[in-house]
C-alpha cells in the first residue's frame, strides 16, 4: 500500500484514480488504507478508487476539498452513497467512467 500511495502521490493534477480492484470487499481494508497513506502524502489532492460491482471510494485530507469534487465524480459515475470526515463510499452505475469523472472533478477544483 505503501508504494502505491507513493507512485499515486507523485501523479499530477488534483484528483487522482487508483488501479481499479476487482473484489468490493478490498475497500474495507486495502482501500482505506491506501486512503488515508495517500492523504499524508497529498493533502491537496483527492483519491478515486473503484472495486468491483460498482463499488467506489473518495477520499482527501478534509471534507471541503473532497465536498467541491464529489458532485462531478458522483454525476459521472451515476453514483450513490454517503460518507463523513473527507471519505466517501458508494455504488455507480457507471464507475467504470473514471477518467471522465477525474476530468470533472478537477475542473471543479480548478485544474
Amino acid at each position: 500500500v505503501g508504494l502505491l500511495a507513493e507512485s499515486l502521490a507523485a501523479s499530477s493534477g488534483k484528483v487522482v484514480a487508483a488501479p481499479p480492484r476487482e473484489a468490493a470487499k478490498d475497500m474495507a481494508e486495502i482501500g482505506k488504507a491506501l486512503a488515508t497513506a495517500f492523504e499524508q502524502k497529498r493533502p491537496d489532492a483527492v483519491l478515486v478508487q473503484t472495486f468491483g460491482g460498482g463499488a467506489f471510494l473518495l477520499s482527501a485530507s478534509t471534507k471541503e476539498l473532497l465536498d467541491v469534487a464529489k458532485e462531478p465524480l458522483l454525476a459521472v459515475m451515476g453514483g450513490k452513497g454517503g460518507g463523513n470526515a473527507g471519505r466517501f463510499q458508494g455504488k455507480g452505475a457507471d464507475a467504470g467512467k473514471v477518467a471522465e469523472a477525474v476530468a470533472a472533478a478537477a475542473a471543479a477544483l480548478g485544474g
